[in-house]
């Protein structure tokens, strides 16, 4: 009965520990707070262009947005390239761009508007929390878009993923029909289903288990104390 009571008792406490760190169902458009990127062309043609909105129709609300929604409303990026677009150096074939998102977020996919002139043909996708140990989560090949005209965002979906860092390693730069002998990216985002850095457990759980593991000790004493007792 005493073991009975201990295990259910535990387990009320994980099914309360799951039930405070479960995300939440909605899919809010999370944008990166900052970049890096292993080649850049110059200044006017920085990494920060494609996290800042600049050359997108529509503009979104990081964290409030609702990605689907915001994504059925068919935001097209420009194709004017100085301060709204990035490129690498010419001739660079294969890039390492780093997303930072800020905050640990549950990420489910990206929405990604991949430029016409240049562009980003194929990509590994990895994600952090620590911005040290990165694991592969999906390989996306992007649309070879049309050249001289806006164009549209293309949304990859992957298993849910706890990440405050995304990493994407580009690679066979330019795009088939590319007039850039590098790599570019117009604008990039995520999809995330809980638009807060995971919950951490309750405080008084430890406290819980801990009491559990009292209650058992003290058991274990008092049945090692009636074995001994003599006859």
């Amino acid at each position: 009965m005493r073991i009975g009571y201990a295990a259910t008792a535990l387990g009320l406490g994980i099914a309360m520990a799951w039930g405070f760190s479960s995300p939440s169902s909605a899919a809010t458009i999370i944008g990166a707070v900052g970049a890096t990127v292993s080649s850049t062309f110059s200044g006017d043609y920085d990494i920060g262009n494609a996290i800042d909105q600049s050359g997108l129709t529509a503009g979104y609300t990081s964290g409030v947005d609702d990605f689907g929604a915001y994504i059925a409303g068919g935001p097209l990026h420009s194709q004017r390239a100085v301060d709204i677009e990035w490129f690498s150096q010419s001739h660079a074939n294969a890039v390492t761009a780093d997303f930072d998102l800020g905050a640990v977020f549950s990420l489910t996919g990206l929405a990604i508007w991949n430029e016409e002139s240049g562009g980003a043909p194929t990509a590994d996708v990895s994600v952090s929390t620590d911005g040290l140990a990165y694991v592969l989560i999906a390989t996306i090949v992007p649309t070879d878009n049309p050249q001289g005209a806006p164009y549209a965002a293309d949304v990859f979906g992957f298993g849910l993923a706890l990440a405050r860092y995304v990493r994407l390693e580009i690679s066979g730069c330019p795009a088939p029909t590319g007039l850039f002998s590098g790599c570019s990216l117009g604008e990039i985002a995520f999809r995330s289903d809980a638009p807060v850095s995971p919950i951490p457990l309750p405080a008084s759980l430890p406290l819980f288990a801990g009491g559990i593991g009292a209650f058992g000790f003290w058991g274990w004493r008092k049945r090692r104390k009636s074995r001994a007792r003599p006859l």
